[in-house]
């Protein structure tokens, strides 16, 4: 197994950890969780989507609290996550009766299962930035290209910071060697379970930031163009279309 490899399976281990100790969500709060849900179906609204006939696919879907909001509203959802124990805590909240809109994946190998052209909306709550490399940056956003049809649009919400990310990261070990982090460190974090707070030890999880301007050079270089962008300092939402040709 590759450096690359074992890095993206921090997330499953993150998850992992958090579960044994009783929690059901990956540290997001009740009120982060809500702030999402609005920010999405402000989204839906912009896209002017109706749940009959509108299929979304969510990379990275984690433990599925997106799902059940778009679920219960009647949308054709599907879900992929690299994370098997995430996948597997996405269907035991929703159940036996949506249990296959969620599939194990990883977006770097596996989106080739996905059909050209075949969701009208995918969404990525805080999975790009995720992706520390510059190839498999650039590949996830081909496949978003790929996979989106072409009157369709995609919703990112990821972390964001003011100067624009310009160094190139050829793999795990280069963004090591280049950030000076370290992942192996445990430190406190935030868990929420029956409405209270909690702290837990985990390690950081590697991720990669960019500035607004980063992250529209980064979508347009891969054929995609941002319609909306808005930010919170901490936090981006940026709505995405394919460039016409």
């Amino acid at each position: 197994m590759t450096d690359d490899e074992k890095y993206y399976l921090r997330y499953d281990d993150r998850y992992r950890r958090m579960h044994a100790e009783g929690f059901e969500k990956w540290i997001s709060s009740p009120e982060d969780n809500s702030g999402v849900l609005k920010s999405i179906d402000k989204f839906l609204e912009y896209a002017g989507c109706e749940p009959s006939g509108t299929k979304i696919i969510e990379f990275g879907c984690g433990e599925g609290f997106v799902a059940e909001h778009l679920l219960s509203h009647g949308y054709d959802y599907l879900g992929l996550d690299i994370s098997e124990s995430a996948i597997e805590k996405a269907r035991e909240h929703i159940g036996s009766k949506e249990k296959n809109s969620f599939i194990l994946a990883d977006i770097l190998n596996d989106l080739d299962r996905i059909p050209d052209a075949s969701y009208d909306m995918i969404f990525d709550n805080q999975c790009f930035h995720m992706l520390v490399t510059d190839a498999h940056r650039r590949n996830y956003l081909k496949d978003v290209r790929r996979i989106l049809k072409k009157d369709g649009k995609a919703f990112f919400r990821e972390c964001v910071q003011e100067e624009e990310f310009t160094q190139s990261i050829s793999n795990f070990r280069d963004w090591l060697d280049k950030t000076g982090n370290e992942y192996d460190t445990l430190h406190d974090y935030p868990a929420y379970k029956d409405g209270k707070r909690y702290t837990v030890k985990a390690p950081r999880i590697p991720a990669r930031f960019n500035s607004e301007s980063g992250y529209r050079r980064e979508l347009e270089e891969s054929g995609l163009r941002v319609e909306y962008f808005e930010s919170d300092g901490w936090v981006c939402i940026m709505y995405v279309s394919v460039q016409r040709e």
